[in-house]
């Protein structure tokens, strides 16, 4: 297999693909759930806003629950992701290759 030179740094083609892949999987989870929060934000921004009329105050705490399942969910699967990624790079260290 190949290798590069990075910053004076050689890595085989291997690890450095599977070492951008794992960064960008961690970058991509970390959006999702900076993306779900400020929509539950949001959502209760207008919650707090609709509060004079209970009809709307209804509609927007149901909204709010509603977004708060799926970021609960995403805020799981970053978590799980990390640990993931975690057990790789350790089981890279024990194995003698840095990928990271």
């Amino acid at each position: 297999m190949s290798s590069i030179n990075i910053n004076g740094v050689e890595m085989e083609q291997g690890i450095l693909q599977k070492t951008m892949m794992r960064t960008m999987v961690k970058v991509v989870s970390g959006a999702v759930c900076v993306a779900a929060a400020m929509v539950l934000a949001a959502c209760e921004k207008s919650e707090t806003a609709a509060q004079s009329e209970p009809a709307s105050q209804r509609a927007a705490q149901q909204i709010t629950e509603h977004v708060q399942q799926p970021l609960d969910r995403a805020r799981a699967a970053q978590e799980q992701i990390l640990q993931t990624d975690q057990r790789i790079h350790d089981a890279d260290m024990q194995a003698g290759g840095a990928s990271r």
